[in-house]
């Protein structure tokens, strides 16, 4: 860790000179998040397993030469847990990453590779449970029903961990970029339960465009 800004001011000004020009990026980054809750539940293991939603939203980068960039998103981000057949819950947030991106110019090839990391702030937009309620045990259970969210989360706010690595292909005009995404909740969601906690794990894949706007 104290070799990494020795390191980053190497890469940066080791980078060609027309790699040194500042250039701001203007996108759109869509994509899947594989989403589950991780946490103390009262009991010797997991129950919940993962479930799959969206993540669409606008991202605004600034480039320093073909290394360095920051880079702020605005996510509309849907995330939550199964517990199937019995229980699943969608918990959707606006989440907005703040990031710093290190790509590695590659002269053979038409790719950039890069890894990003940062810290994703993200606030609660809406929250949507179905659960089954008793049953027989030798018959199938109930299908699920609308069931209050505040049963399994109590805090609206989260802040998450970002770690991420990828690839861009610079174009003509634009460039395209394809990352996986880890994001790890440092909020507990359920503090309203205590001792219990539940805590944010997603797993993305994401897709996005840029185009410069500032040269």
């Amino acid at each position: 860790m104290r070799r990494l800004p020795a390191l980053v001011a190497i890469l940066f000004l080791g980078s060609p000179g027309p790699g040194n020009a500042q250039t701001l990026w203007i996108g759109a980054k869509t994509g899947a998040n594989r989403t589950t809750w991780t946490g103390e539940f009262g009991t010797l293991s997991n129950p919940y397993g993962h479930r799959t939603g969206l993540a669409v939203g606008p991202t605004v980068a600034f480039a320093l030469g073909e290394v360095l960039a920051f880079q702020v998103e605005a996510l509309y981000t849907q995330k939550g847990a199964t517990s199937s057949p019995y229980f699943q819950a969608t918990v959707t947030y606006l989440e907005v990453p703040f990031l710093v991106r290190l790509a590695l110019p590659v002269p053979a090839i038409h790719v950039r590779p890069f890894v990003m990391t940062g810290i994703a702030p993200a606030v609660e937009l809406s929250c949507e449970a179905l659960a089954s309620g008793g049953w027989i045990p030798e018959e199938p259970p109930p299908p699920p029903k609308p069931a209050n969210c505040i049963s399994w989360r109590t805090e609206p706010r989260d802040l998450g961990v970002v770690l991420a690595g990828g690839f861009e292909v610079p174009l003509t005009s634009f460039k395209v970029t394809a990352e996986v995404r880890r994001v790890a909740g440092r909020s507990n969601i359920a503090q309203g339960y205590a001792p219990l906690s539940s805590y944010n794990r997603a797993w993305s894949l994401l897709i996005a465009t840029a185009f410069p706007v500032r040269q």
